[in-house]
């Protein structure tokens, strides 16, 4: 959809990924190419949490998606599902992603640098792992980039019915 007058008024611009149930999109410009990586589920909704699709575009015009020869590229509670946009740290381009366990979403962070991307290969080499490190805080789920000082992060509370 592209804004006519934000945020209320939106118009259809393109539409591709009909009829997949889709979470997490993120685009990312790598040298003169634009990726999606996105979240699917086929069948179960946990599927969300652990297959990441990858897609080349023509350009910002989302006319053509063409599928990586591997999708899903990744099919793992750790590290499946995004957990923001991709940044930049230096040269070298970032995807955070989540650990997940079996009936608990967004656990914790993995931070990966994207080695090689094309429509044929993908890697990626894990460089930190973000766990809860507060007897209060049970997850966390997403990160942001604000600078190259200082990023946000979302997390999950533990509650107490003694406060």
């Amino acid at each position: 959809y592209k804004s006519i007058k934000f945020p209320f008024k939106w118009k259809l611009y393109s539409s591709n990924l009909q009829n997949i149930s889709t979470v997490d999109p993120t685009i990312i410009k790598i040298k003169k190419n634009f990726w999606l990586f996105a979240n699917h589920m086929k069948e179960n909704i946990s599927e969300f949490n652990k297959n990441l699709y990858l897609y080349k575009l023509d350009n910002l015009k989302f006319r053509n998606l063409y599928p990586h020869f591997k999708n899903p590229i990744i099919s793992n509670l750790n590290g499946g599902r995004s957990a923001g946009s991709i940044f930049k740290i230096g040269k070298k381009l970032i995807r955070p992603s989540q650990i997940n366990k079996e009936n608990f979403y967004g656990y914790g962070l993995k931070l990966s640098i994207i080695e090689k991307i094309s429509l044929n290969d993908y890697k990626e080499k894990k460089i930190k792992i973000i766990l809860p490190n507060k007897k209060n805080i049970s997850g966390i789920h997403h990160i942001s980039k604000i600078d190259d000082r200082n990023y946000l992060v979302d997390v999950c509370l533990k509650y107490s019915k003694n406060k």
